[in-house]
C-alpha cells in the first residue's frame, strides 16, 4: 500500500497500517485517526482509501454537519464517518467524538412531537482530516492519533480518477493481506500483554497482535504510538499561551514552588521582557490556576509535573521537570 500514502514517517506508516487491519476488529474502542499535513499532501484521498477498504456501503467523505443533531444522525447511520477540511472542534462535539467512540446514546424528541422522545445510538469509526490541530481536550486527545502527510511532488502528482482505478483493482490483493495478517493476530492475541496507562488498552493489546503478524513487533507499534502521544502533546502545549510560557520558564529559570500569584507575576515578566503582553490566563492568579488544572494531563504527558493547592487561604503551585532530583 505504500504507493498510494505519503506518510512523513516510518512511525506514521507503521501506525496507519496496524490501524486499518486492527479497524476489522468489532466491540473495541477505536481511536480517532485525524490526517495532518499541508496542501497537496493527499489527506482526502488518503481517507477515502481507508474507507474503501473498509465499509462498502458508501465511500463518501463528508463535512462536518452544522448542527448538532445532523451529527449524532450521521454518526449513528454510518459506521466509517469521513469528515472533511477540519478547521477546529467545539467543546459539545469534541465530547460526542468521544462517545461515538466509547459508544453512547444520546435522546432527542420525536419531530412533530412534545412528549414522544426517540433514541440515537452513536458508535463509529472517525476519520477527519485538516491543517491544524484541532482541540486541546485532553480526553478527546487521549483518543485520537495524527498521521502526518508530506507533500507530493509535482512530478509525481496524479489525477484522484486514475489513482482509485488504480487502487480499486488492487483493492482485493491488499483486503486479503489485511485479513490474513488479522487471522495470525487472533492467534498471538490472547498472550499479548500491555503495560501502558492508556485509554485504548484494547485497541493497543490487538494492534501489538497485528504488528507481530505484519511483522514490525510489538515494540516498534508501541514505541510509534507513544511517539505519537509525545509529539501530539507537544504540539497542542506550543500553541497554548499558559503552557508555552510554563515550558520557556522551566527551561530559563528552573522548578517554582510558591504562590499562584508570584507565578503569575514572573510568567508575565518574562513574556513582557521578551517583547509580548500576557493575557488574563496569566496575569490573573485565579485564571491561571483554572488552566494550569486543565493543562496538568498534557504537561505529565511531556515530563512536567503541575501540583496545584491552598495553604492559609492562599493557591500554590508546584512545577517541575518530573526527572528532576
Amino acid at each position: 500500500m505504500s504507493k498510494y500514502y505519503h506518510f512523513a514517517s516510518k512511525s506514521d506508516r507503521i501506525l496507519h497500517n496496524v490501524i486499518l487491519v486492527v479497524r476489522l476488529i468489532t466491540g473495541i474502542e477505536q481511536p480517532i485517526v485525524i490526517y495532518k499535513g499541508g496542501k497537496g499532501s493527499s489527506k482526502t484521498t488518503s481517507m477515502e482509501m481507508d474507507k474503501r477498504c473498509l465499509d462498502i456501503s458508501s465511500n463518501n467523505v463528508t463535512v462536518m454537519p452544522k448542527n448538532e443533531e445532523d451529527f449524532l444522525l450521521l454518526l449513528e447511520s454510518q459506521d466509517i464517518v469521513c469528515l472533511d477540511n477540519m478547521d477546529s472542534i467545539t467543546k459539545s462535539q469534541a465530547n460526542i467524538f468521544c462517545q461515538a467512540v466509547t459508544g453512547a446514546t444520546a435522546v432527542k424528541r420525536k419531530k412533530y412531537s412534545d412528549s414522544e422522545l426517540c433514541e440515537i445510538n452513536i458508535k463509529s469509526v472517525v476519520y477527519m482530516n485538516g491543517i491544524h490541530l484541532l482541540s486541546d481536550r485532553s480526553d478527546f486527545v487521549d483518543r485520537c492519533v495524527f498521521l502526518n502527510m508530506k507533500a507530493i511532488s509535482s512530478e509525481k502528482r496524479r489525477s484522484k480518477k486514475d489513482v482509485m482505478e488504480e487502487f480499486e483493482a488492487d483493492k482485493p490483493c491488499i483486503l486479503y493481506r489485511m485479513f490474513e495478517c488479522l487471522s495470525r493476530a487472533m492467534e498471538t492475541q490472547p498472550l499479548i500483554e500491555v503495560n501502558i496507562d492508556d485509554r485504548l488498552l484494547d485497541f493497543l493489546k490487538w494492534g501489538c497482535a497485528v504488528a507481530e503478524a505484519m511483522g514490525y513487533g510489538q515494540e516498534k507499534f508501541l514505541e510509534a504510538y507513544q511517539k505519537n502521544r509525545t509529539r501530539l502533546n507537544e504540539g497542542l502545549l506550543e500553541e497554548d499561551e499558559v503552557a508555552g510560557a510554563v515550558m520557556d520558564y522551566l527551561e530559563e529559570s528552573g522548578n517554582f514552588e510558591g504562590e499562584m500569584s508570584e507565578l503569575s507575576a514572573k510568567l508575565s515578566d518574562m513574556l513582557y521582557e521578551k517583547g509580548m503582553h500576557a493575557s488574563n490566563k496569566i496575569k490573573q492568579a485565579n485564571h491561571l490556576s483554572r488552566r494550569l488544572k486543565e493543562l496538568e494531563a498534557g504537561l505529565h504527558n511531556v515530563g512536567i509535573s503541575v501540583e496545584i493547592g491552598k495553604n492559609n487561604g492562599k493557591r500554590f503551585v508546584k512545577i517541575s521537570r518530573e526527572n528532576t532530583e
